[in-house]
């Protein structure tokens, strides 16, 4: 696009490049190349700031808005998502698919900083409007539901995100099969729904939504070293120490090489190896 944009006449080619360097910057902020994908999200933005489509800036400052909170920047996020909402429901209303999606990652974002309170109200509208447009199975319902989750066990209200977590789970290895990413988010989530009552359970989710992170994402992306952190945590609550340390230790290594100083992930796997020591 960057060869034949000024060729082209009329929207269209615009519109591709701001697509393609999303898609682009969206890919390498799952690898967990962050500041790799921070240059071309933020030209996707610039360049939508100037298209005559108003559907183009929201889409633009959600993707930006994503790495923003995978990067530990928070309140930049939250101020991106704000604006990408504001457009949004200015345009459409709230019953419209990309105003779930923000609420969905207005909630996330609310997580990741252990805002739980304030983030449970977005996640649970991102639900509800989904639900309402898609239906109750539909794989973004689920999402939306599982981030919905994650807010209440941050609250505390783990019966509640359970049979959300194991509900999605059925639907995902149904949908998927049984080593997809979203199986592995889902035993993610339910292994910490889990851990205060069954350690055992818990470690048998975390296990394998470990295995199945190290096949898809390899072991030096920092989703896998947030669950080989969960698990060392409990596997060094159940007295299984060795193991957690060496867990421990890999996880701190991947955080260390893929995320910024003092970034909040990095941060807490630095500091459970020195409480496991």
């Amino acid at each position: 696009m960057d060869a034949i944009l000024s060729q082209m006449e009329g929207p269209e080619g615009a519109l591709i490049l701001i697509e393609a360097l999303g898609v682009l910057g969206n890919a390498l902020r799952q690898q967990g190349f962050y500041r790799a994908a921070e240059p071309v999200l933020r030209r996707a933005i610039e360049i939508a700031e100037q298209d005559p489509n108003p559907d183009a800036l929201p889409g633009a400052l959600n993707k930006f808005g994503m790495l923003c909170k995978y990067a530990g920047r928070f309140e930049e996020g939250a101020v991106v998502y704000a604006r990408a909402l504001a457009l949004v429901q200015e345009r459409h209303g709230e019953m419209h698919p990309m105003a779930a999606t923000l609420y969905h990652n207005i909630g996330g974002l609310d997580h990741a900083r252990g805002t739980f309170a304030a983030g449970e109200p977005p996640a649970r509208r991102a639900w509800e409007i989904r639900r309402e447009l898609l239906g109750d199975e539909h794989p973004d319902t689920l999402a939306d539901a599982c981030a919905h989750g994650g807010l209440l066990d941050g609250l505390g209200r783990h019966a509640e995100s359970k049979a959300i977590y194991l509900r999605a789970l059925a639907v995902y290895e149904r949908l998927y099969g049984p080593e997809h990413f979203e199986v592995a988010a889902t035993l993610h989530n339910l292994a910490a729904a889990e851990a205060l009552e069954d350690g055992a359970a818990a470690e048998r989710c975390y296990r394998r939504a470990l295995a199945i992170k190290g096949k898809l994402l390899g072991e030096d992306h920092p989703e896998w070293g947030l669950t080989a952190n969960n698990l060392a945590v409990l596997l060094n609550e159940r007295g299984q120490r060795e193991e957690a340390a060496r867990l421990l230790q890999q996880a701190a290594a991947v955080m260390d090489a893929r995320l910024e100083t003092g970034h909040p992930l990095r941060e807490l796997t630095r500091a459970n190896l020195a409480r496991s020591g």
